[in-house]
């Protein structure tokens, strides 16, 4: 069976660790990244990703950030934004960034990723 490739991205080495064990023991590929410029390091070696989860706060490159710079590569990947705060963005900002989810950071977070990339990809 064919895994789908889960790029995921937290500059939070725990909750990295966490959100990569429950994809991985739900059947995804993960490949994980503790910032946004390694997340485009990765990509930019030609890996190829069916999404990408990301952390929205994140020093240095914020996860806003980071979606901005994989379309400026003319990519289409969805992602889904993880938060410890309700997401605040546009309707328009979401399909200009291929934004699919914004999702907290709570006890859920297992659950909500994984129904989230299933309706996805």
């Amino acid at each position: 069976m064919f895994s789908k490739r889960v790029l995921l991205v937290d500059d939070d080495e725990l909750v990295r660790e966490m959100v990569a064990f429950f994809l991985t023991e739900s059947g995804f590929n993960v490949t994980a990244a503790e910032s946004g410029k390694n997340a485009l390091d990765i990509i930019d070696k030609g890996s190829f990703f069916d999404v990408i989860v990301s952390d929205m706060n994140m020093p240095v490159m914020s996860g806003l950030e980071l979606a901005q710079e994989v379309k400026s590569r003319d990519l289409y990947i969805p992602f889904i934004f993880l938060s410890g705060t309700p997401c605040d963005l546009s309707e328009s900002k979401r399909k200009e960034l291929a934004v699919a989810e914004c999702l907290l950071k709570d006890a859920t977070l297992d659950t909500q990723i994984v129904n989230a990339l299933k309706k996805y990809i």
